[in-house]
């Protein structure tokens, strides 16, 4: 598998719509019950409905760890990958405060 497979792959995997997860599965109740519900209440916005932020709060999480394992897996892939790890180190060490002028690209 060449480094554009493998980074195609962890982004693939990063970006996927939240909404396959959910037109996967069946609907389900979660009871939320006392001081519980209460802080689930007094944190969701005004005018967004219970169910509703908790699905968007739910989606953030997914999304995180998605983001998470795409980052773990992009470290194993750096570090396996002599070229990748080395472009990085240059590309560290650039200077993206200056200009290149023409003379540089001669």
């Amino acid at each position: 598998m060449s480094g554009v497979d493998v980074i195609r792959d962890i982004f693939w995997v990063a970006l996927r719509m939240p909404d396959e997860y959910i037109l996967a599965m069946k609907a389900t109740t979660i009871k939320l019950e006392g001081k519980f519900l209460e802080e689930i209440r007094a944190a969701k916005p005004e005018g967004e409905s219970l169910t509703g932020y908790v699905r968007t709060v739910l989606r953030r999480d997914i999304e995180q760890r998605k983001m998470e394992e795409a980052a773990l897996a992009y470290r194993a892939f750096v570090e396996s990958e002599a070229g990748e790890k080395q472009w990085l180190e240059e590309w560290e060490q650039a200077d993206m405060a200056s200009h290149p002028s023409m003379e540089d690209e001669l």
